[in-house]
């Protein structure tokens, strides 16, 4: 039954035949297993290296960064006190032998380190010494956004992973680097003890397949078949798979390893996402879970037609806790705010950590009246809450408060982007007027006439495409007729002053973006307000003068137009200091910010309005005139009359009202 004569037996074809399938699926598992776990594991160490990179960049202070220039500015007390951050850093996060802060050196291939936390003066570097960068292409990556080495590097202290992250000042320019060394030797361990197991699955295969060949041959091939797709899908990155190998005690033992093995690199990866996606500070949500988690909810709002709202809270006057406390008795307020937070949501929303001093709550199956209530529930909680800090050694009592935006989808915009400025919308206004205060975007900010999609807003910021930028500035001044064309205007007049004092053509294209955008942050001001005849009551005239601020917040998040955000807030500010918001004065006011207070003056005074008629050309000069000096710079101001006067043939004024 067995053998025929001259030919291989049917036994040993089975065996062989086993033998080489089992053989082919182990190695394969081997092979499998070695090289997914050496990826998943060594790119989940650089998910989590970046996130604390990204985490720890946010505690430094830019601006001292960019001063620490000579070795002799180790001795102030910026440096220490930056190094005292690093050393936290280093601290609260287990792992972690390195933390420093470099800078490029005019030798592309080298850097300069400013700060090091390291603590032997045998082994720390200085501030000024230089560092060979050739072997971390990645270092330079930092400087755009967190990063981290792809290759392990070994010493006699053992195997570690670099991190890197930008450090920005207030302007949000990247002035420095941070570095961070953290010990790859928790992966090491999981890549053997994966690789152990997969070798003792190839080995029982090995084992097994002799005592398999005497098995019918479907009992055989469909367990071992199953071991080597669920291996495939392993490979795959399918860390869900499993098997059901029935048949003989020894090959079900096989298919229970291989889910044992699954499952343990299941935990693993469960338990690092879950890190990758926590704060470490609050222990919320971070900012890029908010992110997924809200395109996951409008994608169920989409399908099944529920309400979902979204709320952004900012501490009110955070940087003064800082300034007043040190950072630690701000990390205080920031986890005492956190957890009201979590105790005054219900247990399907989702409130994370969105940013330094700022959190979002996503709110499934709420519209924005309900979610109002819910954010009124926690400014008065958080309002009501006598915090605790650790300020200098001692326990101390501090007051906080917070503000608020809310917003709905799809009512207020229909695309992810679009939601969440119309929140930061309403978030801008409460801050910008009375503070400890929640604002819903439909009931401050309306456009009867011409409806805007705050979408059409950040796309229009992001892309900074100069006929994006012309298009909402004209969708923006309709909303008056009386301004109707007044950005367009604003900004020939200022490019035609510009000229005739002689500015660069490099500095022109900014002053047109910034001529259109001057007046953004109106966009925050309702309809009735702006276009009131009567008199403004003290809270209206409040929010009107507000929108310099509130223009210049919504442009910070531009990352192609930073260059016009200080042009924006100035705008309103007066040659003798006496305007708003800075109380800025002469050479203090940017000077594109004094040309474009010149021609929105002139542009104002000569359009028609329900409280005057346009005055002519000679009586606005002649106002112009007259507060030379207080209100006008008097360069800007003779500039523009000899543009009136002798207008050259690429001057853009708008010619019928310069005749007046």
């Amino acid at each position: 039954m067995w053998s025929t004569p001259g030919k291989t037996s049917l036994k040993t074809q089975l065996l062989l035949l086993l033998g080489g399938l089992t053989l082919s699926a182990g190695i394969a598992m081997l092979v499998a297993g070695a090289v997914v776990a050496r990826h998943y594991f060594r790119e989940q160490l650089r998910n989590r290296l970046m996130g604390v990179a990204a985490t720890g960049a946010l505690l430094l202070d830019g601006e001292a960064e960019s001063q620490l220039r000579s070795e002799s500015d180790e001795r102030s007390e910026a440096y220490k006190r930056e190094k005292r951050r690093l050393q936290r850093i280093r601290d609260a996060t287990p792992g972690i032998r390195y933390v420093y802060t470099m800078r490029p050196h005019p030798d592309p291939k080298r850097w300069s380190f400013i700060v090091d936390a390291e603590e032997d003066p045998q082994e720390v570097s200085h501030l000024g010494d230089q560092y060979d960068i050739s072997d971390s292409p990645e270092m330079r990556e930092g400087l755009r956004g967190p990063a981290a080495d792809r290759k392990l590097v070994r010493d006699r202290w053992g195997t570690w992973l670099s991190g890197y992250a930008p450090i920005k000042d207030r302007r949000g320019r990247t002035v420095a680097l941070l570095g961070l060394d953290m010990s790859a030797s928790e992966v090491l361990r999981l890549e053997r003890t994966v690789l152990g197991a997969v070798s003792i699955v190839g080995v029982l295969c090995l084992l097994l397949a002799a005592l398999l060949g005497t098995h019918v041959a479907g009992r055989v091939v469909r367990p071992v078949a199953a071991l080597v797709e669920g291996t495939k899908r392993v490979a795959g990155g399918d860390l869900s798979a499993e098997v059901n190998a029935r048949g003989s005690r020894e090959l079900t033992a096989l298919g229970e390893s291989f889910n044992i093995m699954t499952r343990a690199l299941r935990a693993q990866h469960d338990q690092l996402v879950e890190l990758s996606h926590t704060d470490f500070l609050t222990s919320l949500k971070n900012h890029r879970y908010f992110q997924e988690r809200l395109e996951e909810e409008i994608s169920r709002v989409e399908r099944h037609r529920r309400p979902l709202s979204i709320v952004l809270l900012d501490i009110d006057n955070f940087r003064s806790v800082n300034s007043a406390h040190g950072h630690k008795g701000g990390d205080d307020v920031l986890r005492q705010v956190a957890a009201i937070i979590k105790d005054n949501i219900r247990r399907i929303d989702i409130p994370a950590r969105y940013g330094g001093d700022e959190f979002g709550v996503l709110l499934p199956e709420e519209d924005a009246d309900e979610a109002y209530a819910g954010a009124e529930r926690v400014r008065a909680a958080v309002e009501r809450h006598a915090f605790t800090i650790n300020s200098l050694g001692e326990s101390q009592r501090v007051h906080v408060t917070v503000s608020g935006g809310v917003a709905e989808f799809p009512a207020d915009s229909h695309t992810k982007d679009g939601v969440l400025v119309a929140a930061d919308l309403g978030l801008l206004r409460a801050k910008y007027t009375s503070r400890n205060r929640i604002c819903r975007y439909r009931d401050e900010v309306g456009f009867p006439a011409h409806k805007i999609d705050p979408a059409e807003l950040h796309r229009a910021l992001q892309s900074a495409n100069v006929a994006a930028v012309e298009s909402l500035a004209q969708a923006l001044d309709a909303r008056d007729h009386y301004t109707r064309g007044h950005s367009d205007n604003v900004t020939r007049i200022a490019l035609a002053t510009a000229k005739r004092m002689g500015l660069p053509t490099n500095a022109l294209p900014t002053i047109r973006i910034a001529g259109l955008l001057h007046d953004i942050g109106k966009i925050g001001v309702p309809d009735r307000i702006l276009n009131k005849k009567g008199r403004l009551t003290a809270e209206e005239w409040k929010l009107i003068r507000a929108h310099p601020e509130v223009g210049a917040s919504i442009l910070m998040k531009a990352p192609l137009l930073l260059d016009i955000v200080p042009i924006v807030r100035a705008h309103h500010e007066r040659y003798d200091g006496k305007g708003y918001p800075g109380t800025l004065q002469a050479e203090e006011i940017p000077l594109a910010a004094r040309i474009l207070a010149v021609a929105d003056a002139y542009d104002a005074m000569t359009s028609h309005r329900p409280y005057r008629p346009a005055m002519s050309r000679e009586q606005c000069l002649a106002e112009l005139h007259a507060n030379a000096g207080t209100q006008f710079d008097p360069k800007v101001v003779e500039a523009l009359e000899t543009s009136l006067r002798e207008p050259e043939e690429d001057d853009s004024l708008p010619l019928a009202k310069a005749v007046g």
